[in-house]
């Protein structure tokens, strides 16, 4: 019995075992069936061939157009199921048993795709990994934001999310925005202020750099010309990897970094590097903090009330620090400035480490 492809979205027919064998492995048969099926039921067609696309993009590892649909174990699966149907309409007898590897199936589609012209194959020459590749490989119903004026302007996406684009900046995302991911391509810098859902992640494509959140706010910044992608967090946490980890959807994690506010990344693109550090200027985060005005108190207490303030993580010796006390008012100073006051009045001094603070001293002396 054929399911009801009425109610087929692009999703349903690309996971349809009738869609994938007639994908393929055509016949007289399912021509004639997918031909009159079309015929009678043509508000359904342009599903019908975004499913075409999304399949191509699965098998093809395109992964940037495949998240518009699809999550990650859901393009794993979707990837198994191919490999599973072009093995049996295809599997020639010197490869007996073993799998299919991606490469094999995509070569596949590519001896079967060649004479066309499609969606995924790039016709100009621009850098690898540029925004320019990156949207002009996408499908047609894109769509593009870009502030060429001279000062910031602020866009609102469709799930209300806000992306404040800088002067000469640029973004784009697909007509389908929001169906499995909330997928976004950026030139540029720009400040986001992400709705919060926990079920479809926001995802920002930056370079080489991608970085994905729940709900939050960050600013990245990815010129093309940069030899750098700067990504730093306001609010909330974000993960940031590098674009070829996530083109691999059976990985259950990738290579990156985790940030929290007052930390940002910077991704080298000439040697692929992730250098994390504090933001230049990081801001008091937390709600009902200190005062910062202090009369004798402990120096580790006015440590951990920075440490609070400014969700910093600062490292030290409870117990050296035991016999050392601070008389001064930080209330308006940044924090490099407070821990500047309070390294002096210790004799001590500080770095910072992969967004650490870590206080080098020799402990006070007992009065």
């Amino acid at each position: 019995m054929n399911p009801d492809y009425t109610a087929f979205g692009t999703v349903d027919f690309a996971v349809d075992d009738r869609f994938l064998s007639y994908y393929f492995k055509p016949d007289s048969a399912s021509r004639q069936f997918w031909d009159a099926w079309l015929a009678a039921h043509p508000d359904k067609e342009s599903e019908w061939q975004e499913a075409r696309r999304l399949v191509e993009a699965v098998v093809l590892g395109l992964s940037d157009y495949a998240r518009t649909y699809l999550s990650e174990e859901a393009e794993a699966e979707l990837l198994a199921r191919i490999q599973a149907t072009n093995r049996m309409h295809n599997r020639p007898r010197f490869l007996g048993t073993r799998s299919l590897t991606r490469v094999a199936v995509a070569a596949s589609i590519v001896i079967a795709l060649v004479g066309g012209s499609f969606w995924f194959l790039k016709t100009s020459s621009v850098r690898r990994g540029s925004y320019a590749e990156k949207v002009g490989g996408m499908p047609r119903g894109m769509k593009e934001w870009a502030n060429r004026g001279g000062s910031p302007e602020t866009f609102t996406l469709p799930d209300s999310s806000k992306v404040t684009l800088s002067p000469g900046s640029r973004i784009s995302f697909p007509k389908n925005y929001g169906l499995a991911n909330r997928p976004t391509w950026l030139s540029g810098h720009a400040v986001f202020d992400v709705s919060r859902n926990p079920r479809k992640p926001f995802l920002v494509y930056s370079g080489e750099v991608v970085t994905k959140v729940l709900g939050t706010k960050f600013e990245v910044s990815a010129f093309d010309h940069d030899r750098d992608v700067t990504v730093s967090v306001i609010s909330g946490q974000v993960s940031v990897y590098e674009r070829k980890a996530a083109s691999k959807p059976t990985a259950a994690t990738h290579s990156g970094v985790l940030l929290a506010p007052n930390q940002q990344v910077v991704f080298v693109r000439r040697t692929g590097q992730f250098n994390k550090a504090l933001v230049s200027n990081p801001s008091v985060i937390a709600s009902g903090t200190a005062s910062f005005i202090y009369d004798e108190q402990r120096v580790a207490q006015v440590l951990d009330d920075i440490a609070r303030a400014y969700g910093v993580e600062i490292v030290y010796s409870r117990e050296i620090l035991e016999h050392c006390y601070l008389t001064a008012d930080l209330a308006r100073e940044t924090l490099q400035e407070k821990l500047d006051i309070i390294c002096r009045s210790i004799n001590a001094d500080y770095e910072i480490v992969e967004a650490q603070i870590i206080i080098n001293s020799a402990g006070c002396k007992i009065n």
